[in-house]
């Protein structure tokens, strides 16, 4: 082989090589995904991920790694998203409605509007007003006749200051006319635990934390937030059969965010990978039976649903001067 062969032949293994490495270079996922839970662990958005994660991480070729980082209404979980690398190894789960409430009422050091962006819907379900079996109320309307007879006599749990949960607690109290004090925590898993003890009056949670719960007669269920009964708790009423309560109404949606800048490519790829995952039966009947139902969408609808969602939440809370301050 002559010389100029020789230089031809490692020429194109160079140009080969260069390409091999930019082409691993561009491999998506090339490492463990990590998606924070802006939660306590054993709440709603936190069971929904760690039903999921297994089959999704087998779906991408890649470890799936479920951090819990509670605290601040799920700003210290959105604000790690936003500063992580736009490589779409970073993600978080959380509602349709926190970016708006964190947004309107915290006034968070990100815009959620700009700095996240939707990857995929995971699932959707009731939130489940439940107190204490020590509790004498056997039904919404009892609670509320005590409550405006006893105003800041009784409280109300949620998952910190300006969470959904809030916001349910504070709708709940303007539709009812009543001043049922809020209490707030880091996460579901800690304040069911004193409304089980009775410390706590009453608080608003998923399906997926109540349900074992409430079937273990440890809690008692009161009413469900959607506009209508769910399949798996079909013996409890929707908190808008009492009448003066007819226009409540809040659903526990759960959807997967990333960090604004994320190529497009791999948004796309981690949503047909859910897309696979929740049409799954056994995840999606296991999602069912805690009274969630599996969502599928893609990115941009997702977006336009938040979207909304947000606007509607923002719009409840400024023309009924919905107050969180407390």
């Amino acid at each position: 082989m002559n010389v100029v062969c020789i230089f031809f032949t490692a020429a194109i293994s160079l140009i080969l090589g260069s390409v091999n490495v930019a082409f691993a270079q561009e491999q998506y996922p090339s490492r463990p995904i990590t998606i924070l839970v802006p939660s306590a662990a054993g709440g709603g958005q936190d069971v929904v991920i760690r039903l999921i994660a297994p089959a999704l991480s087998q779906a991408l070729g890649q470890n799936i790694i479920v951090e819990n980082r509670p605290g601040a209404s799920g700003i210290i979980a959105s604000t790690a998203v936003v500063k992580a690398k736009t490589d779409g190894h970073t993600m978080m789960v959380t509602s349709a409605t926190q970016g708006a409430l964190n947004k309107h009422f915290q006034k968070p050091p990100y815009d959620p509007d700009k700095d996240l962006v939707a990857v995929a819907a995971l699932a959707a379900g009731p939130n489940v007003l439940v107190i204490s079996t020590a509790q004498p109320f056997k039904s919404v309307q009892d609670l509320v006749v005590h409550a405006r007879n006893n105003p800041n006599k009784l409280t109300f749990a949620s998952n910190g200051q300006g969470s959904g949960q809030h916001m349910v607690g504070e709708l709940f109290n303007y539709l009812a006319g009543t001043q049922i004090t809020h209490v707030p925590f880091k996460g579901s898993g800690e304040y069911l635990s004193q409304i089980i003890g009775n410390n706590v009056t009453m608080g608003f949670a998923s399906t997926l934390s109540t349900i074992p719960l409430i079937s273990a007669g440890k809690l008692r269920a009161l009413g469900v937030t959607t506009k209508t009964r769910v399949e798996s708790l079909p013996d409890i009423p929707a908190i808008s059969e009492y009448k003066p309560m007819s226009e409540f109404r809040y659903v526990n949606w759960v959807g997967l965010f990333t960090t604004a800048g994320t190529p497009s490519g791999s948004i796309a790829l981690v949503n047909k990978a859910v897309a696979k995952t929740l049409q799954d039966p056994v995840l999606a009947n296991a999602l069912r039976a805690r009274g969630n139902d599996p969502v599928i969408m893609s990115a941009t609808e997702v977006q336009e649903y938040v979207r909304s969602e947000a606007a509607r939440i923002t719009k409840l809370a400024i023309e009924r001067n919905i107050q969180i301050g407390q």
